[in-house]
């Protein structure tokens, strides 16, 4: 029980990138991902606006907003936002 409860207050490593090819970005240079521990019992929507933050600067404007984040495995597969870390 002890062990399951330390996992489960633990933090998992994330990293958020843009994806390869992805349209929306303005700059030559793809910019460098950005690396989180997040709470495992955490949910993605607080890691938009840091998204938003770390590559509003190398996407189109207007590309860079809350409207338009969505967060994927590296296979493509869409994360479901409401669901834990």
């Amino acid at each position: 029980m002890q062990t399951q409860q330390t996992n489960w207050e633990g933090s998992i490593p994330v990293v958020i990138s843009l994806a390869p090819g992805d349209s929306a970005v303005a700059s030559y240079q793809v910019p460098a991902p950005v690396y989180a521990m997040v709470p495992r019992r955490g949910y993605l929507v607080p890691l938009v606006q840091g998204a938003v933050d770390a590559f509003g600067s190398s996407v189109v404007p207007m590309a860079g907003t809350r409207s338009n984040v969505w967060f994927s495995t590296t296979e493509d597969v869409p994360l479901k936002w409401w669901v834990h870390a």
